[in-house]
């Protein structure tokens, strides 16, 4: 699940299963005032804020995002912030 240029958002008991080699859950640049909770992710990198600094010239923004009560199994990462 990928997110771009959101303003609120809340994401709510998802279970998420068998996403290999994808993202459980990723903040693009410009994501802010999002809340994921009550969530399992299952074969995935995990949660991620990614691309940052992808376009030259361009200001990134992630803020205001809560990751609450998350189970991860069979991960490659936990949390990570891709640049």
């Amino acid at each position: 699940m990928e997110m771009l240029r959101l303003l609120t958002l809340l994401f709510e008991s998802l279970p998420f299963t068998d996403v290999s080699n994808l993202d459980c859950v990723s903040f693009k640049p410009n994501s802010t005032n999002i809340v994921v909770q009550n969530l399992h992710c299952n074969g995935s990198h995990g949660i991620s804020v990614g691309s940052l600094g992808q376009y030259v010239g361009e200001t990134d923004i992630v803020r205001d995002v809560y990751v609450y009560n998350i189970s991860m199994s069979n991960t490659t990462d936990g949390a990570r912030i891709k640049v």
